[in-house]
């Protein structure tokens, strides 16, 4: 788990190795919750921020969360999912 470490930004990186592919929707619905959280907390100030949020990447490949919100995170998912 990766977070921005200035409460002004939104950058997040999440990577799981699941025990048992059963647990994938549950950790999709909490990554689901926190994306909700936080454009809360940036809508209307974090425009940029919101965005990003806006623009996240969630995907289940296998035991495999890929979990990014950042301005390369589609980038980033595919060289995680050539990886595999």
């Amino acid at each position: 788990l990766y977070i921005s470490d200035s409460n002004m930004g939104a950058e997040e990186l999440l990577l799981v190795k699941l025990a048992d592919t059963s647990q994938a929707e549950e950790v999709e619905a909490a990554v689901q919750t926190r994306v909700e959280n936080q454009e809360n907390s940036f809508e209307g100030y974090g425009v940029e921020q919101y965005q990003l949020l806006q623009e996240h990447v969630l995907s289940v490949q296998g035991n495999y969360v890929f979990f990014m919100v950042h301005e390369n995170a589609q980038e980033a998912q595919t060289a995680f999912l050539n990886s595999l």
